[in-house]
């Protein structure tokens, strides 16, 4: 029959992940035509949540590390490193680079610049991918201006040593562990993290160029969490129809979208025990969500660098932070 077999055309033309996508843009679409009442809030909470948090936080940071990383790049033999960081890490110039601006200036900083610096070929695919695992974390000042503040009890410097001392830790153990040798040809062969310089890139432009460059790419950025954010955060919709057990509800939206994830647990739980606190939302911040893995995807895409590592490398790090907060149970009484 005609409609039989269009039917057929149309679903070998499609693969099983578009499928996937598409039954769950027209399920969400369902909901937001039939539940506005739902929807609606949670669509205003998504845009308030980027509006408020991320892009008073966020958007700073991401000019501020254009221009830094486009005045690097602008110097043709740039070959500062710090002593530390590459001894221990085995990192080149711009891989030390990547690392303090990483974790200074937080998610999504290190994916944005690890993918620009493997595309700038100013740095090899190699380091992008090792980097990528480890400095792609939440913002220092996501932890003390939002996380802090929704659990007032937590001691904010313990907080960020243990949250930002396990991607150090993780880097350490994967770089004694399996790439130690590599690490050296990369950091000794130039053609490989300091060839030719690429057409696009800044070499010889002025500031005002610079700065110019520079916004606009975090604009450009920023905006694009905005859609994330408010794409991942749907998805939470059936979650409240359906009236899932609040345990499931908390665990879910950790993994769904970690913002509104915490937010919801401080809410709903209000624990005042600091090991509770943390043991129930620092892992699922280490992880990231499903929306901090989409954004990733979306600042990483045309690099060559790899989301499975990386979300293999994010899942590595939360089981050791759960195994760490277990051995210290004793001294949190």
């Amino acid at each position: 029959m005609p409609g039989r077999s269009l039917s057929k055309r149309f679903t070998s033309s499609i693969s099983c992940q578009n499928m996937i996508l598409l039954v769950c843009c027209f399920l969400l679409l369902a909901i937001l035509l039939c539940f506005p009442g739902t929807a609606l809030p949670l669509i205003r909470e998504s845009i308030l949540i980027w509006y408020q948090s991320l892009l008073p936080t966020l958007f700073p940071a991401m000019i501020l590390s254009n221009i830094i990383l486009y005045i690097f790049l602008n110097i043709k033999k740039y070959r500062f490193r710090i002593p530390f960081l590459s001894s221990v890490y085995h990192l080149d110039s711009y891989g030390c680079l990547v690392l303090l601006l990483g974790f200074l200036c937080g998610f999504p900083i290190g994916a944005y610049l690890c993918a620009k610096l493997v595309k700038e070929q100013r740095l090899s695919h190699w380091q992008g991918q090792y980097l990528l695992g480890f400095c792609n974390n939440l913002s220092p000042v996501f932890l003390v201006s939002i996380y802090c503040q929704l659990f007032p009890v937590l001691p904010k410097i313990p907080v960020l040593l243990l949250f930002y001392g396990i991607p150090l830790i993780y880097g350490d153990i994967l770089s004694q562990w399996s790439i130690r040798s590599r690490a050296k040809k990369d950091i000794n062969d130039t053609t490989v993290t300091h060839p030719q310089l690429p057409p696009g890139d800044l070499s010889g432009r002025s500031i005002t160029e610079m700065i110019d460059y520079g916004i606009t790419d975090a604009l450009s950025s920023i905006v694009r969490l905005a859609g994330y954010i408010i794409f991942f955060r749907l998805l939470l919709l059936p979650l409240r129809l359906l009236e899932f057990d609040q345990t499931y509800s908390l665990i879910l939206g950790n993994l769904i979208e970690i913002t509104s994830g915490i937010q919801t647990y401080s809410q709903d739980v209000g624990a005042s025990n600091i090991y509770d606190i943390l043991v129930h939302t620092l892992p699922f911040m280490t992880f990231g969500g499903i929306c901090c893995i989409g954004q990733t995807i979306c600042m990483i895409r045309d690099s060559g660098l790899s989301i499975l590592v990386y979300v293999r490398d994010k899942i590595l790090q939360s089981i050791l932070l759960i195994i760490i907060l277990r051995l210290s149970l004793p001294f949190f009484g």
